[in-house]
């Protein structure tokens, strides 16, 4: 009879532990799926920025000018601020 109470008892402690884990195992996941999207969001602009490079680079070694009116990038980063060339202006005011 012992035995079988301990058991019990092992079983009722490892039952309790599963049902504490599950939420903390549940916002990891989430924390994960949150990091993994900001670096692909990271990725996505750090390829963005090289094929720019590459194509700034080609130009350069042509001989060509370079355009001197600001790239508007496709997407903003969140840290960045507005580029100078275009505060306070509109498309038709350049």
């Amino acid at each position: 009879m012992a035995l079988w109470k301990r058991t019990s008892r092992s079983r009722t402690n490892i039952e309790k532990r599963i049902e504490d884990l599950n939420p903390a195992m549940q916002r990891e996941r989430i924390e994960r799926a949150v990091v993994e999207g900001a670096l692909e969001a990271a990725r996505k602009d750090n390829s963005h920025l090289q094929s720019e490079v590459a194509t700034l680079r080609s130009t350069l070694r042509g001989g060509a000018p370079l355009d001197d009116s600001p790239v508007p990038p496709a997407e903003a980063a969140n840290d960045e601020a507005p580029s100078k060339g275009n505060r306070g202006k509109g498309a038709e005011g350049q």
